[in-house]
């Protein structure tokens, strides 16, 4: 494949992706989920499933307190990205605007998805092995419920014939 081919087909995905992210109810966003959001979105019940010591509790109580401002503000510029980079699609911004601003937001979500995984990675040090286990179920099983929910909702929004 040549370059050119490579660079005209990473052009097209951005593209189509950008598009979509228009096209899409404001629901969707940019960011995958991580396992930092999947323990922020419902910390109590997944803390009680995984039985930990008061200890354990406290130490990942500091761990999240650590870096929560940071990944927060992030995120909050992520959608205000996104945001940009669909005012700037639907409107006559030429090329090269809407690229640096995709680029922006590329280089910040990789900033936040560091922030989030050296989280992760600070939490799982306090987990035992079997707890890890128990974490590693429960994320799946939440991930899988989230596709279900995201793919009822691209169907929902299909209009029927």
């Amino acid at each position: 494949m040549s370059r050119n081919h490579r660079q005209f087909s990473r052009y097209i995905s951005a593209a189509l992706a950008l598009a979509l992210a228009i096209a899409m109810p404001a629901t969707y966003t940019f960011t995958q989920p991580s396992l930092a959001q999947d323990l922020g979105e419902a910390p109590g019940k997944v803390l009680q499933q995984l039985n930990l010591s008061n200890e354990q509790l406290q130490q990942i109580k500091t761990i999240r307190e650590r870096n929560s401002s940071e990944i927060r503000s992030g995120r909050q510029r992520l959608r205000q990205l996104q945001q940009e980079i669909q005012n700037l699609m639907s409107g006559t911004a030429p090329s090269e605007q809407v690229r640096a601003k995709f680029n922006e937001l590329q280089s910040l979500r990789q900033e936040v998805s560091k922030l989030q995984f050296e989280q992760m990675l600070a939490m799982r040090e306090i987990l035992t092995p079997q707890q890890r286990t128990q974490l590693a179920e429960i994320v799946k099983q939440r991930r899988g419920n989230r596709r279900n929910r995201q793919k009822n909702l691209m169907l929902d929004s299909i209009p029927q014939s």
